[in-house]
């Protein structure tokens, strides 16, 4: 029974010291989106995103980080399809908006010193979609309301409370429905990201 109670002890106060180096710090992010469609010959969009995380920090050089972000993605620009019932190529020309409500999971991993590593996966909701065509002869509309992926990128912590970031984000559902993609192929969200962090440190 002693020796119960002596492994108790020990387990509650490695128990103790662990929960003590855990910290937790919300944050806002906010930056530059350069989005494309793939499957689409159509130039990207430049937009914004932003958003808030909760930065759990298991140890100095792990941090868990469930983020919630608004993301502006799409593509915009001139593009050329092949119209089968016509049988020759057009010029087209359309601006693809398409916004998103994301949540998504980022492991940051401390590289050396202040530079770490993100690598995450997400989940995004359409909220909402404007696609402006110029010519009518083609058809473009939303794909799924809901796409998945994953991310990675580099950050830099400038100061307890400021950072920089910069990330790829690829999704995997189909972000658009096109009247002439021959392929059947699923034209896949890809966005690179480049903001700045902000994080509220609680200790003086």
């Amino acid at each position: 029974m002693r020796r119960v109670f002596i492994l108790f002890i020990i387990l509650f106060s490695i128990n103790n010291k662990l929960c003590a180096q855990v910290t937790f710090n919300p944050g806002i992010q906010s930056g530059l989106n350069v989005s494309k469609i793939t499957e689409m010959d159509l130039p990207s969009r430049k937009d914004y995103y932003f958003g808030v995380y909760g930065a759990i920090k298991f140890s100095k050089k792990y941090t868990l980080q469930p983020e919630i972000t608004y993301s502006r993605q799409g593509a915009k620009g001139i593009y050329t399809a092949y119209h089968p019932a016509i049988g020759q190529y057009l010029t087209n020309s359309a601006d693809i908006s398409l916004q998103y409500l994301s949540i998504s999971i980022n492991n940051k991993i401390t590289i050396y010193k202040n530079l770490y590593f993100n690598l995450g996966e997400f989940t995004d909701f359409v909220v909402g979609d404007d696609i402006v065509q110029d010519n009518g002869s083609t058809s473009i509309s939303k794909g799924q309301d809901i796409d998945y992926g994953v991310f990675g990128g580099l950050g830099y912590q400038i100061s307890k409370n400021f950072g920089v970031e910069g990330r790829v984000k690829k999704g995997f559902g189909d972000a658009l429905d096109f009247s002439v993609n021959q392929k059947n192929a699923t034209m896949t969200n890809v966005v690179f990201q480049i903001g700045a962090t902000y994080t509220i440190n609680f200790k003086k």
